[in-house]
């Protein structure tokens, strides 16, 4: 007698015991926020599914940073060709339009025959340093960050997903070049060439004054970045009413002050910042985990102005593919 075929178990909702209901999306804007000492997020609610069986509802959500997604670019991410994820760079567009929404820096002025020789070797040394940098993998990682609420007492976990010790401080090394105003060719020092030579540049009135405001808004927005996180900034924006007791993710965070402790505290020298990072992780595993993020999180906004900032610094130079831009 022949035998008879297994029957295959359907897979259903209802399998186990558990009856999950439809994913049912927000009608109306609430927002989830976790304020545990330092650690500040802010969740925008996307929906609810609700479990019968267990008479629970999960909730989901996303970073309210991401809820201004989709944003339209007016121009291609700056050096995404050079990177090994272009979705990283397309999401960091998207908040860097979304915040300042610059015109397309490869549209700059051309100013070579402006330059000294000295200043066009280091407008190349800072395209070829932000080039070198567009390929590193924290540039091109998506640290993952999750959060969960149990029931009852259980309260909140967040789970950061972060670079090991080597790559954030390959990063941070190569950051640093752009970044501190005293290094010889930084963001600061190409921005003051630039400005420089717009001088002599023989520009027309009116010209003139769109290329300085053009120099200007990429300074204003690089201060910004100093001074308060992207997601902050984020948050700020979409609700310009928020007052200062009011939540709000990564807040009390100045990237400014916080790459230099860990720059000069841990990463590149255990130096005069060690005891003001000691201050902050205060001796929580877990805080210092948040920090680093912050710090890694805060490094890529800047990294990614910085980036377009080089494709201004190349169309000055008269070769607005920065890839024409090669150091001697």
């Amino acid at each position: 007698m022949p035998k008879s075929k297994a029957r295959k178990r359907k897979k259903n909702s209802k399998q186990g015991g558990l009856r999950r209901g439809p994913f049912v999306p927000a009608t109306e804007d609430k927002y989830i926020s976790i304020d545990d000492g330092p650690v500040k997020f802010v969740s925008k609610i996307t929906g609810t599914i609700r479990n019968e069986s267990t008479r629970t509802i999960t909730v989901k959500s996303i970073p309210i940073e991401d809820s201004i997604r989709p944003v339209a670019l007016k121009f291609a991410p700056p050096l995404q060709q050079d990177s090994t994820d272009p979705t990283c760079f397309d999401y960091q567009w998207q908040q860097l339009t979304f915040l300042f929404d610059f015109d397309d820096p490869s549209s700059f002025v051309k100013l070579f025959d402006h330059l000294s020789d000295e200043d066009k070797r280091l407008l190349i040394r800072y395209v070829t340093t932000c080039r070198n940098l567009a390929a590193y993998s924290v540039i091109n990682t998506k640290n993952g960050l999750s959060m969960s609420w149990g029931k009852g007492d259980v309260g909140s976990t967040v789970r950061v997903d972060l670079s090991s010790h080597e790559e954030f401080s390959g990063f941070s090394a190569t950051f640093r070049q752009l970044h501190n105003d005293g290094e010889a060719a930084s963001f600061n020092k190409a921005w003051k060439i630039l400005n420089t030579a717009l001088n002599s540049a023989g520009l027309a009135e009116e010209s003139l004054a769109a290329a300085r405001g053009t120099l200007k808004a990429w300074r204003q927005a690089r201060a910004r970045l100093c001074e308060k996180a992207a997601s902050t900034l984020i948050a700020e924006k979409l609700n310009p009413n928020l007052k200062p007791e009011h939540p709000r993710p990564l807040k009390g965070i100045v990237p400014d002050d916080l790459i230099r402790r860990f720059n000069y505290g841990d990463t590149l020298h255990w130096g005069d910042q060690r005891e003001k990072l000691a201050v902050l992780n205060d001796g929580d595993p877990f805080h210092a985990r948040y920090y680093k993020y912050c710090c890694e999180s805060t490094m890529t906004s800047l990294s990614h102005l910085y980036f377009g900032f080089a494709l201004l610094a190349a169309a000055a130079l008269g070769v607005p593919d920065q890839r024409d831009a090669v150091s001697d």
